[in-house]
């Protein structure tokens, strides 16, 4: 019998729900949740009864010499960004920091223009030059808010009698808000969109209404719900992160980004003998990697469409991890050739970076959330053998240590939820053996207890 003819055979025993026979819908409004909020939804949804295991033997047993498990080693999906003055070639894979690692390769790609231009977006910065120009900082008083209100106050009503406004400071962060944008003679030709902390919320229904209304393409508004749905403070709370924003702004795309590594040796004659160029890979234990990604990918995004992301099983991690075991044994038998978006970000590490044919030249760095632990520690001892400059590490440490990547799912009620869920489940855990097995024996992770 075939092997894939095998493993169909043998998933028949599992109670997959996948959603593939289900009629199409009319494509749904969008909802929003929150990693912090909407847990009532996610328990709601994640309330089904998880059976038992079904394969009871070690993960060596059951993933070595059959069908059980996906694949190691086949080529999908290679993303290297490359600093050629420190001979530097980086591959980045989804979940792995790829958002953070880009933009600092993208720093030391062209460090002068990169710091120039992360001079002119850091607005903490020109805030901090705006009050140093002033005479004295918040009216003279300090931290002193009686004070401040009081004297601001003041400020206002003198503003008000003689009609014309000051531009200090305090007065540009402190006006009324009727004050601007023309209202007194406009107002009735204005809409407005109210501003909620939770963007889900409030802004984000008085913002898309309007822009739909005015035809702004659906392409454009999920860039947009992606970047306002983002775990991350505004640049006036915590200055934005240079890496983040660079990748977002695509600063270096095309410039120093391959898709091989055929194409990095070709571009820089790179030879496979003894070359003083260094590759390198950020990895991820395999469990925290496959919660983070399903956190970021099926609570953090939007639901556009029902029938279709994440496999169509909403936020029920259950339904997630059988559908997406089924669609990578598939993809590794050649059964299926069409990606989506989630096969992209939930592929095994094993599969990225050219590693059938570039493991042994490869130096891997393994990802922690306290980038102190281990991931700093190991990527500077990197950047000190391809001589990076000290104050060049110094800014890369406070990317790595300092800034939350704008993906990031680390610390939230929904990440905590769906990882104890999973470590409680032998029936889950098993599947993502299954899916991760040799990502976790190639870089070197522990299994979970009793595999």
């Amino acid at each position: 019998m075939h092997s894939y003819q095998r493993f169909v055979r043998q998933a028949e025993e599992y109670p997959i729900s996948n959603n593939e026979d289900v009629p199409k819908e009319k494509k749904q409004m969008k909802t929003f949740f929150s990693l912090y909020n909407n847990m009532d939804e996610i328990l709601e949804q994640n309330s089904d009864i998880v059976p038992p295991r079904v394969l009871n033997s070690t993960a060596h047993e059951f993933c070595n010499n059959t069908d059980h498990c996906i694949r190691p080693f086949m080529r999908h999906e290679t993303r290297y960004r490359v600093a050629p003055d420190y001979k530097m070639a980086h591959c980045v894979v989804h979940k792995s920091m790829s958002t953070v690692i880009t933009g600092i390769m993208c720093y030391l790609y062209n460090r002068d223009h990169f710091v120039k231009v992360d001079k002119q977006m850091n607005m903490s910065e020109w805030d901090k030059a705006s009050v140093a120009e002033g005479p004295s900082p918040c009216n003279g008083c300090d931290k002193n808010m009686t004070c401040f209100i009081l004297s601001e106050y003041e400020r206002f009503k003198k503003q008000a009698n003689k009609g014309v406004l000051t531009n200090t400071f305090e007065d540009r962060h402190f006006y009324p808000q009727n004050w601007r944008c023309d209202i007194k003679t406009m107002r009735n030709k204005y809409e407005f969109i109210r501003y909620s902390s939770d963007p889900s919320k409030q802004l984000m229904e008085d913002l898309f209404k309007i822009a739909r209304r005015q035809g702004i393409p659906e392409s454009e508004l999920e860039y947009i719900e992606d970047e306002l749905t983002k775990n991350r403070k505004t640049t006036h709370t915590t200055a934005y992160s240079p890496a983040r924003e660079f990748y977002q702004r695509r600063f270096c795309k095309d410039t120093n980004e391959f898709n091989s590594v055929t194409k990095v040796r070709e571009a820089f004659n790179i030879s496979y003998v003894k070359t003083d160029w260094s590759f390198s890979m950020v990895t991820r234990d395999p469990i925290d990697r496959f919660v983070s990604g399903f956190v970021d990918r099926c609570v953090r995004l939007p639901q556009r469409n029902g029938t279709t992301q994440c496999n169509g099983c909403g936020l029920n991690m259950t339904c997630f991890i059988e559908t997406e075991y089924k669609h990578l044994m598939e993809i590794a038998f050649k059964r299926k050739t069409h990606r989506t978006m989630e096969d992209a970000h939930f592929f095994p590490q094993v599969w990225h970076c050219d590693l059938n044919d570039e493991v042994e030249f490869f130096e891997f760095v393994q990802y922690s959330s306290n980038a102190d632990d281990k991931l700093m520690p190991q990527f500077d001892d990197l950047l000190q053998r391809q001589k990076v400059p000290r104050r060049s590490r110094e800014f890369i440490r406070n990317q790595l240590v300092y800034q939350k990547s704008s993906h990031s799912t680390t610390g939230t009620p929904a990440k905590r939820f769906y990882y104890s869920r999973l470590m409680k489940s032998p029936y889950l855990l098993e599947f993502i053996i299954k899916m991760f097995y040799y990502d976790f024996l190639q870089f070197h992770y522990e299994l979970p207890q009793g595999f």
